[in-house]
């Protein structure tokens, strides 16, 4: 056996696998072009559905990146325009990448494991955003309000370890049936709360921070920091809000951060390798307000279908 190195935006995963196997990379997923990109594309898809293969013996994290990259490209493959193409080859395609999301998901649905479950994984939103926007409305009901319900459970516990995450997801579902402003507020708190989750071990956490109680003291007087890393070209950590320097999260990516200045970026230019023009963002700065009050929020969520429905 031989450890090989996988390299991810970021990140140096390794996972373990025989000499006799190729090495497992890939790159940022771009629109095929010329010079052979179609071609490397299609192998670096090969590629990571070999991470997630049961046979492979690759971490949990490894195989969460591979998930992630997969579903950026399989969403962004059944997004794409209509071009010079025979009309039922192109709805093929789609139906094919829907599918191909499906599939992905339901390798980790089988995980069991009291730290993960994949109703909080951002594997799910892209899809959601196919069941909205193609009026499959029944299966984007049951996947945001499983995913509601879901950060609701997490979010009204003693628990304080798997907040982090439930947020970030809480902010995305928000934001997708129209609930901008408290969309606003999850990724506020998102960016304001810390967590020590290992995503290595499949979330498992020290005993001791597991029963770790929200309602623990905090220090008066001292202004909120915050700990983000940009994903957008320039990699930077954020450690404060500005005014006018606001941080963006998007919804359509799987796992995307953006800075001021790397938004603007992604605005402007179509091929950056991280996210896309045309992707919609949860966009938050010093003046956005950090309290969220979830038995209220269930409330407005359940009140938000009837309209939510009455306009589709």
């Amino acid at each position: 056996m031989v450890l090989l190195p996988i390299v991810v935006p970021a990140v140096v995963l390794v996972i373990v696998m025989p000499v006799s196997s190729s090495i497992v990379f890939w790159r940022f997923y771009r629109p095929p072009g010329s010079d052979g990109e179609k071609e490397r594309t299609e192998q670096s898809v090969k590629d990571l559905l070999l991470v997630l293969n049961p046979t492979t013996n690759a971490s949990f994290a490894t195989k969460t990146f591979a998930s992630w990259q997969l579903m950026n490209y399989y969403f962004e493959e059944f997004s794409r325009p209509l071009a010079n193409e025979d009309v039922e080859d192109y709805l093929s395609k789609k139906e094919k990448a829907q599918g191909s999301m499906e599939q992905v998901i339901k390798c980790f649905s089988g995980i069991q494991d009291a730290d993960f479950e994949v109703s909080l994984s951002p594997l799910s939103i892209p899809l959601a955003i196919i069941y909205r926007d193609t009026k499959q409305e029944k299966k984007f009901f049951e996947e945001v309000n499983k995913i509601f319900y879901s950060c609701y459970k997490v979010l009204t516990d003693n628990v304080i370890y798997n907040d982090k995450p439930s947020y970030l997801m809480l902010a995305k579902i928000l934001a997708l049936i129209g609930l901008g402003k408290q969309a606003e507020v999850a990724f506020k708190k998102w960016c304001l709360v810390s967590s020590d989750l290992n995503t290595d071990h499949g979330g498992n956490l020290a005993e001791k921070a597991r029963y770790a109680s929200r309602t623990a003291p905090k220090q008066a007087g001292i202004p909120p920091k915050i700990n983000v890393e940009c994903n957008g070209p320039c990699g930077k950590m954020m450690v404060n809000f500005h005014r006018k320097n606001s941080i963006s999260l998007c919804y359509y990516c799987t796992n995307t951060i953006l800075c001021h200045n790397c938004r603007k970026l992604v605005d402007e230019e179509d091929n950056l390798g991280v996210c896309r023009k045309g992707h919609n963002h949860i966009e938050v700065s010093e003046d956005t307000p950090k309290k969220i009050e979830m038995h209220e929020l269930k409330k407005v969520w359940e009140e938000k279908w009837k309209v939510f429905f009455a306009v589709l």
